[in-house]
């Protein structure tokens, strides 16, 4: 016989199962402390925790982005340089203190004062009040790229190019910051060179670069490439697409569509036998943000035009017609791009029900660019391939800022499945922007007065009953300073409400005091700032 149980009863069951989910989700070892975008470890540290994790703590799944790299896209594979800042002090003592200071948002350890700070950025002003190094006092601590030294691509030009912060940094010292495996955001306490001093170092952004014609493709990867792609069964086509050809840097133009507080767009592809793309995007807010970026690089870089505009819908039925003799035949577009979610069933069918019209005109010879995006697409993968052999590009969400090269290859005749893990980075993306620049993916935003901004990616929960950490990865914590940038920047061209997205943003937002600062900046400005749809003043 069954038990039966109250409804009460299960839900106290269900509550303290998700409580202890949600306690060994946070058991983290005493020598590793993550606030907000902020990671304070020290070398020792990492080697403790490195070895608690082998003898089966934290064991499941990985936490930190660098370890769920394949082989393929290893971390120094991937990592070219790292933009740094850092505070040079005389004790270790001093080091702890000003690190207690910077973690906790400007409050004093120990203390019911507050740090007073002239800006958003405590950093800069502790490196511009405390910092013993001369050269990099005056300006917040900046040291600026330094390259990997461990990057294969870097030995040649390694002697010229890290030699110029020499005598800020020792070569030892940068070898140990990217020996930790950093990301944006992180923030590094590591003796200096003379034994007796000590460098507190934050790694505001990391570049990354890649090949588009292998794109991380290879050993234990789930990146797949097709260079040669056969006929379609039963229509003796080719599956064709439009060609996108890349523009000389000493050509690249400024394209003034893209929101005004967005310096950084630019049109740095041809596309001559294309000229529209269509958007459906389903799904959370998340993939809305997304496909604001997505927007931005084919209006911004690719010089393209929406059919039309973003929104949750059905496909075009006049598409299944467009091969008839009518004088008011509509416009059909070049690229495809279906923004997906997978959270429900019926959210993932609806990508299938919508594929069909489109693979009809492919099977038919129309040069049509199909790329399947989102959460779909980083859960099936190459399944979507064999699916639908149509599909040119299957994009995860991380991949967003290569998609412009990623459409050259496909141009090229190209069948790419972009799945596997990737570090964010502020400066990923094409080589051709400007890698100092404040933005590298340009953004179309989908509102003239309310914005979406990302603060967190992935999610490290595992609950059993959840699909977002295998589809969005691990968690990533964008840097405070791009956070504040971004939102003043909207604040400046006059939006009213900012709301910030994360999948988990509250790992972000209520544990780092930052963001108290940045929604009261906000609020003087008149602007409204949101996270899980609750205000932070």
């Amino acid at each position: 016989m069954i038990p039966m149980i109250s409804l009460s009863a299960l839900i106290c069951v269900v509550a303290v199962c998700l409580l202890s989910t949600y306690i060994n989700a946070f058991s983290t070892t005493t020598n590793t402390k993550l606030m907000g975008s902020t990671l304070y470890s020290t070398v020792e540290a990492d080697e403790v925790t490195t070895t608690e994790k082998k003898g089966g703590i934290n064991n499941w799944f990985p936490v930190k982005p660098s370890d769920a790299l394949s082989e393929s896209n290893g971390y120094d594979n991937l990592v070219k340089s790292a933009y740094l800042r850092h505070i040079l002090v005389a004790s270790n003592e001093m080091a702890d203190l000003l690190l207690g200071v910077y973690l906790k948002g400007g409050s004093i350890p120990g203390n019911d004062e507050t740090y007073i700070q002239t800006d958003g950025d405590i950093f800069n002003r502790l490196a511009n009040d405390v910092s013993l190094c001369s050269s990099t006092r005056d300006d917040g601590g900046k040291i600026g790229w330094v390259d990997n030294p461990k990057n294969k691509d870097n030995q040649e030009r390694l002697d010229k190019t890290n030699s110029v912060v020499s005598e800020i940094i020792s070569p030892d010292v940068i070898e140990m910051v990217f020996k930790q495996r950093v990301k944006g955001g992180d923030c590094l306490k590591l003796p200096a060179s003379d034994g007796e001093s000590w460098h507190i170092i934050r790694v505001d952004d990391l570049h990354i670069e890649l090949n588009p014609s292998t794109m991380g493709a290879g050993t234990g990867s789930k990146n797949i490439i097709n260079k040669k792609r056969n006929k379609l069964k039963g229509s003796g086509y080719v599956p064709l697409s439009p060609v996108f050809n890349k523009v000389d840097a000493e050509v690249v133009t400024t394209n003034n569509g893209i929101e005004d507080d967005n310096e950084q767009s630019k049109t740095i592809y041809s596309v001559p036998n294309a000229q529209y793309y269509k958007i459906v995007t389903t799904g959370c807010q998340m993939n809305v943000a997304d496909s604001e970026r997505i927007m931005g690089v084919l209006e911004g870089e690719l010089g393209l035009q929406a059919l039309d505009s973003m929104n949750e819908g059905v496909v075009d039925e006049t598409l299944i017609a467009t091969t008839k003799s009518t004088k008011n035949k509509k416009k059909t577009p070049d690229i495809l791009l279906l923004n997906t979610c997978t959270i429900r069933d019926h959210a993932e069918q609806k990508v299938y029900d919508a594929l069909g019209p489109y693979t009809n005109l492919k099977r038919q010879g129309h040069p049509l660019a199909i790329v399947v995006a989102g959460c779909v697409a980083q859960q099936e993968g190459d399944a979507l391939l064999r699916r639908f052999p149509e599909i040119d590009l299957v994009l995860g969400p991380q991949y967003i800022p290569w998609l412009g090269e990623l459409l050259v290859e496909v141009g090229k005749g190209s069948q790419l499945c972009m799945t596997e893990q990737m570090i964010w980075s502020e400066k990923s993306g094409d080589s051709t922007r400007d890698k100092d620049g404040d933005w590298m993916v340009p953004v179309k935003r989908g509102h003239s007065t309310r914005g979406w901004v990302n603060v967190i990616y992935g999610c490290n929960e595992h609950c059993t009953y959840c699909v977002v950490p295998g589809v969005r990865g691990v968690e990533q914590s964008r840097s405070m300073d791009a956070i504040l940038q971004e939102c003043i920047s909207l604040a400046n061209v006059g939006y009213k409400e900012v709301t910030l997205l994360g999948q988990v943003s509250l790992l972000y937002c209520l544990t780092c005091e930052h963001t108290r600062v940045l929604a009261i900046w906000l609020y003087c400005q008149g602007v409204c700032l949101y996270c899980l749809c609750k205000p932070l003043y």
